[in-house]
């Protein structure tokens, strides 16, 4: 069955899936590789970053240039842009921006703002396909609804 849904150009790649809100939706912009949570430990205790799969399993061999992303820088531009999203006005929208927007607002509940308690790995699975992370500094966020954002990290 999984041969012949091969063959026929129907079989998807799995996702990875963990307890982390992040899992499986940032990938490599150098080698299209997945990244994984890794613990850091350092004279201010632990730190959570994200790095990419293919150059944790073999070095720079696979992937020379791929980036390191913070979990707390990730998760504030996350919510920053979740914020920004559902404050745009609805005049200044396309298509997508009020896809992404609707599922959003239905998330908030009562809330005014997201912070980044809120982003779980239900919401971030629900709204984002793929976080694409180019270099140090920036992020290309690809939502479920098509819309597509590029930000800088802090």
């Amino acid at each position: 069955m999984k041969r012949r849904s091969f063959a026929s150009g129907r079989y998807t790649k799995k996702r990875y899936s963990s307890a982390y809100p992040l899992s499986g939706l940032i990938v490599c912009g150098k080698c299209s590789g997945t990244y994984n949570r890794v613990t850091w430990q350092n004279k201010s205790g632990k730190s959570f970053v994200w790095r990419c799969r293919e150059r944790l399993k073999a070095g720079t061999v696979q992937c020379k240039q791929s980036a390191t992303i913070r979990e707390s820088e990730m998760m504030k531009l996350l919510s920053k842009l979740f914020n920004a999203i559902i404050k745009t006005d609805p005049a200044d929208s396309t298509v997508y921006l009020i896809k992404a927007k609707a599922v959003l607002i239905v998330s908030l509940e009562d809330k005014e703002a997201f912070d980044d308690a809120d982003l779980t790995k239900q919401l971030l699975s629900k709204v984002i396909d793929r976080i694409e992370v180019k270099d140090e500094k920036t992020a290309t966020v690809h939502f479920k609804s098509g819309l597509i954002m590029e930000k800088t990290l802090s």
